[in-house]
């Protein structure tokens, strides 16, 4: 008699929930947007391409369950999942009302607390990076109307 297989059930609700999205999003785009062709491609080529790769990703994650080739990794740690959340809200709070390089300092900081031990030098090079970096790509670079710095409160 053999033993049923062992199922990673967080594995396969996650694949399957990606295979849903990644679904409904190409669906949905290809309703609403022209493809185009590949020498001339539309508006919703990307979407589309993007939700079948997301679907694709998706059916990976089911088959993987199965396998049991990813073992549960134990309990979940709600502090980095609480810390990415209240730094990206952060950011999108602030952008408007400081720019670029204050919200992404911010936001680098609030994250940087996720980890267990908070190393506040490492944490203020890589923010002065990620902001500058920022501020060159998308101000500079693509030229969106994000200034480096602002004060409107």
């Amino acid at each position: 008699m053999s033993r049923p297989a062992r199922v990673a059930h967080i594995d396969f609700v996650g694949g399957v929930l990606l295979i849903a999205l990644g679904l409904g999003f190409a669906l949905y785009a290809s309703a609403q947007y022209p493809m185009g062709e590949l020498r001339r491609m539309g508006p919703g080529f990307f979407p589309v391409v993007l939700g079948y790769v997301l679907a694709g990703l998706g059916v990976v994650l089911v088959l993987s369950s199965f396998t049991g080739a990813m073992e549960r990794i134990g309990s979940f740690d709600w502090r980095p999942f609480i810390a990415v959340i209240l730094g990206l809200s952060a950011f999108a709070i602030l952008v408007e009302r400081t720019g670029m390089v204050v919200s992404t300092i911010v936001l680098t900081f609030i994250v940087a607390f996720g980890e267990r031990q908070f190393r506040p030098v490492r944490t203020a090079l890589l923010s002065l990076s990620l902001a500058a970096i920022g501020v060159a790509i998308f101000s500079w670079g693509l030229g969106l109307p994000v200034p480096a710095f602002r004060w409107n409160f």
